[in-house]
C-alpha cells in the first residue's frame, strides 16, 4: 500500500490532491543553470532577434533567441491549445500549435495478451505532470519553438526529480495505440 498510495514529495501529493504548492515548488531545488532554464519573467517580452534574412520575394525571416522554461501543468484548453504551467516564479500561458498539442494531448495503450487495452502514458499535459519547454515570449505568452539548427526538442516531460536537483527527462512519447478519447 505505502508504494502504491504514498511514493513522491509532500509538495507532490499537494499538487495531486489540492492542484496548489503550499509548501515549496517541487521545482524549486532543480538547479536552472545547469540545464539553461529560465525564469519566464526575466525574459524580454518581445522575441529577441538574433539573426535576419530577406528572401527572394522581399520578405525579412526574423530568427528569434529560444529559451527553455519549466513548469507544473496546472490547466489546458483544447480549443486554444494552450497549456497553463505553475513555474517557480509564477503562472505562464504556453500556446502550442494545434497538432503538435493533440500529439502529446494523447493517452497512449497496448492491448494486452488478456485482450484489454492498458494505458501506457497519459497525456503529458494532465495536471500535475511536469514539463521543460523550448520557446520565445511574446508578451505574456510563451510560444513553443524550435529551428533546424536547434538542439533538442521544443517539449520534454520531467519523470523524475532527484534530491541532489538532478532531473530526468523524457523526450519522446511510449509506443503503443493513440487513445483519442483521452
Amino acid at each position: 500500500d505505502w508504494d502504491k498510495y504514498a511514493t513522491g514529495t509532500i509538495s507532490s501529493w499537494e499538487m495531486e490532491v489540492l492542484c496548489f504548492y503550499y509548501h515549496e515548488h517541487e521545482l524549486k531545488n532543480v538547479d536552472m543553470r545547469k540545464y539553461g532554464y529560465e525564469d519566464f519573467f526575466g525574459i524580454p517580452e518581445n522575441p529577441v532577434v538574433i539573426e535576419s534574412w530577406k528572401t527572394n520575394t522581399g520578405h525579412t525571416i526574423n530568427k528569434f533567441q529560444l529559451y527553455k522554461i519549466c513548469g507544473t501543468c496546472i490547466a489546458k484548453d483544447k480549443i486554444r491549445s494552450t497549456v497553463t504551467l505553475l513555474t517557480t516564479s509564477g503562472v505562464v500561458d504556453v500556446k502550442f500549435r494545434k497538432e503538435y498539442f493533440s500529439l502529446f494531448d494523447k493517452q497512449i495503450s497496448a492491448r494486452g495478451d488478456d485482450g484489454v487495452k492498458h494505458r501506457i502514458e497519459s497525456s503529458w499535459f494532465n495536471r500535475g505532470s511536469m514539463i521543460v519547454v523550448q520557446g520565445i515570449r511574446s508578451g505574456d505568452t510563451f510560444i513553443p519553438k524550435k529551428y533546424s539548427t536547434t538542439q533538442g526538442h521544443q517539449l520534454y516531460r520531467i519523470t523524475e526529480i532527484l534530491p541532489n536537483g538532478e532531473v530526468k527527462l523524457q523526450t519522446t512519447r511510449a509506443m503503443g495505440e493513440l487513445d483519442e478519447d483521452d
